[in-house]
């Protein structure tokens, strides 16, 4: 079934089914909550005096330093919502996604905000996240046609099942060029033009993949409402999605 989002291209008839799509991920949603709270309480947690994130991942107040440096990723600071540890760094492969904004001023440098969940019980990331986060950028320029050949193929269905409302329909996302002063995407390759990336987002884990993974997340032209997540260890493109609510493919 594919998720159309909210509005997704905003057709709802035999080929997207989107409110049952809908329901389905926020029910998910509400029971992995649910679960967390359960487990929060036997653990301690008390909801008078802590918070929880917007993964809904619980926790107490922390006594968390602000700040942490890695010998090579360089000096991180922990955001004010404390999710996770953020920082900009260099990663000039992704400059190859050269979409631009109107409303947005042009990129000019090849600086990305790199985020790393907050582990409330660690002063610093895992190991695990620190790993992928290296092997992103050790391994940045295998990436970008991975990551382009791996949205292609699921425009085209030849790829894993995504859930998306793109999945198996090129012909739906060229229509979204119908209304755009150019000419839809018609290899992989053309993809470049029509993303650009915004962030790197190291989750601890996420639904459906046990181990920590990067999110990549772009602006994109065929999806401006919500962007495009990419999931991967550092090697394997393991799921596309919406940017930051991105799943593992075959999950939906």
């Amino acid at each position: 079934m594919k998720n159309g989002g909210l509005c997704g291209p905003c057709s709802i008839g035999e080929q997207y089914i989107t409110i049952p799509d809908i329901w389905k991920r926020e029910k998910l949603k509400k029971e992995v909550e649910k679960l967390n709270l359960e487990a929060a309480i036997q653990s301690g947690y008390d909801p008078k005096t802590s918070s929880h994130d917007s993964a809904g991942a619980y926790r107490k107040p922390s006594n968390a330093p602000k700040s942490w440096k890695h010998p090579n990723l360089g000096k991180f600071k922990l955001d004010s919502s404390e999710e996770y540890w953020t920082t900009r760094i260099q990663v000039p492969a992704l400059v190859a996604f050269t979409l631009d904004d109107p409303h947005l001023d042009k990129k000019t440098d090849d600086l990305y905000e790199i985020r790393i969940g907050y582990d409330p019980e660690r002063d610093t990331p895992s190991d695990d996240m620190i790993a992928v986060a290296i092997k992103i950028l050790d391994h940045q320029t295998n990436l970008l046609t991975k990551i382009t050949q791996a949205i292609w193929d699921d425009f085209s269905g030849h790829g894993p099942e995504s859930g998306m409302w793109w999945h198996n329909d090129l012909n739906e996302v060229k229509s979204q060029y119908e209304y755009m002063d150019d000419n839809p995407p018609e290899t992989a390759n053309d993809l470049f033009r029509r993303m650009s990336a915004e962030a790197i987002h190291i989750h601890k884990q996420v639904e459906g993949y046990d181990g920590a993974v990067a999110e990549l997340e772009f602006r994109a032209d065929y999806e401006e409402e919500h962007g495009l997540g990419v999931l991967t260890d550092g090697d394997v493109i393991l799921g596309i999605g919406y940017a930051g609510d991105t799943m593992v493919f075959g999950f939906l």
